[in-house]
């Protein structure tokens, strides 16, 4: 054994060298060997850069940029984000395929471990990309548009945001008012995590007029409750600061052992509250792992869960919205699923009681199945509000975009009114907001 091995090492060894012809127990020159020998290494050299690649798979994203050595505009600083797999909210830009950043969430506390490091864009806004009448923060990611509403002369409008970044995490509402939904002025951040209650950041929601005084009802990202905020000063005509009560939360998910038994493991995105014609009650629709659970309140505080309003056959429903189309007695029922706006129309027959269900009955089949959608493009998570100057539903959705090398993501639709086809039965039509059109 020692013999053969030392015999094939140093016949080896000389073939390498031109020392003989052709390998031991071949019949091949040594030239094919030498030749086999480079297409070992470039093959594995390949190998290591495939191995590379897949280690670091966003480094190509950094070119979209301008380099660190360019103006100090231009300049990126590395932040620290958790990559995740996980289906949800921040797959859907990806899933559009529009967007050049990979799927991560915020991570709100330092540790130490393997996770990859991404870089974030430059500090200093394109101006040459950012719009000029589509609602938008100043910079940073934003998507769901949340609460808009009309009061006393301003619109306003919020939106989930995160101030630390251009990639979704950390959500906020933003705030901006217009007095004709072209021009926005930017208020500060109206809404942040900062009760127990909130935890890890506030998500999509609605606002009502409640005796006067508005209301924002948002859901939380750990999908466990629903809370409500009003302003600090109603007096301020821009509506700057805005305060939780003590009341707070005013919804908990529902669970398996209070009844009606919906056990719901998604529980989220509130609408605006609407008030029943027939027992004076508040209602509000929220999106559950069901379908979408009908609530109902005497107060806008102290909350019953009635019941499935519409039952999901397609997933869970996002952002769902409720209301009637104003001149008509139809109603619309939308949600968000599958990245699309699906809607469908019916009536709606009130059932009085805290305790009872009310009915909506469709006139257009199911959500998703004949393809109504209130966009067929970049449009997702929709909300609506009543705009008492023009007596018109008025539709925002989200559009979500990022430029590269700007420091922003995201943006807000110009505004639609919703109203009947006058040439099709069941039909609607979202034409643009009178003062655009």
């Amino acid at each position: 054994k020692s013999g053969r091995s030392n015999h094939q090492a140093s016949s080896h060894v000389q073939s390498q060298v031109g020392g003989v012809a052709s390998m031991p127990g071949s019949d091949k020159p040594q030239w094919w060997w030498r030749f086999g020998g480079f297409k070992t290494i470039g093959l594995s050299a390949l190998g290591v850069l495939l191995v590379l690649n897949l280690a670091f798979p966003y480094a190509n994203r950094a070119n979209n940029a301008p380099s660190s050595s360019s103006s100090s505009s231009s300049s990126f600083t590395r932040v620290r984000r958790d990559f995740t797999d996980d289906s949800g909210d921040y797959d859907v830009v990806n899933e559009m395929g529009i967007v050049t950043y990979p799927n991560y969430t915020w991570k709100y506390e330092e540790e130490e471990d393997s996770r990859r490091y991404s870089y974030s864009t430059p500090s200093t806004p394109v101006e040459a990309y950012t719009t000029s009448f589509h609602a938008q923060s100043r910079k940073n990611w934003e998507n769901d548009p949340n609460g808009p509403f009309y009061y006393k002369g301003k619109y306003h409008l919020f939106m989930q945001y995160n101030p630390y970044g251009w990639s979704w995490g950390n959500m906020h509402w933003y705030h901006v008012i217009s007095e004709d939904l072209l021009h926005w002025e930017h208020l500060p951040i109206a809404l942040k995590p900062d009760e127990e209650y909130d935890c890890g950041g506030i998500f999509s929601g609605s606002a009502t007029i409640v005796n006067d005084v508005p209301i924002l009802t948002y859901s939380v990202e750990c999908n466990e409750v629903m809370v409500n905020a009003i302003p600090s000063n109603l007096s301020d005509p821009y509506l700057v600061h805005w305060e939780k009560p003590s009341y707070n939360p005013i919804i908990t998910k529902p669970t398996l052992s209070r009844p009606p038994t919906i056990y719901s493991k998604d529980f989220r995105d509130p609408t605006e509250g609407y008030l029943g014609k027939s027992d004076g009650l508040w209602r509000m629709v929220i999106g559950c792992e069901k379908g979408l659970c009908l609530y109902k309140s005497k107060d806008f505080q102290d909350w019953v869960l009635t019941g499935i309003l519409w039952p999901s056959t397609h997933g869970f429903y996002e952002c769902p919205d409720i209301f009637p189309i104003p001149g008509t007695d139809k109603w619309l029922l939308k949600g968000s699923a599958q990245n699309q706006e699906w809607w469908i129309l019916g009536t709606y027959t009130e059932v009085p009681g805290l305790h009872n269900v009310d009915r909506f009955t469709s006139l257009t089949g199911d959500i998703l199945e004949e393809n109504r959608r209130l966009d067929m493009g970049y449009f997702y998570a929709s909300k609506t509000f009543f705009d008492p100057k023009i007596k018109m539903r008025v539709l925002f959705g989200w559009i979500p975009y990022h430029c590269p090398g700007t420091d922003w993501s995201g943006i807000q639709s110009l505004p639609r009114v919703i109203a009947m086809d006058p040439h099709r039965d069941n039909e609607i039509i979202t034409p643009p907001y009178p003062s655009i059109a």
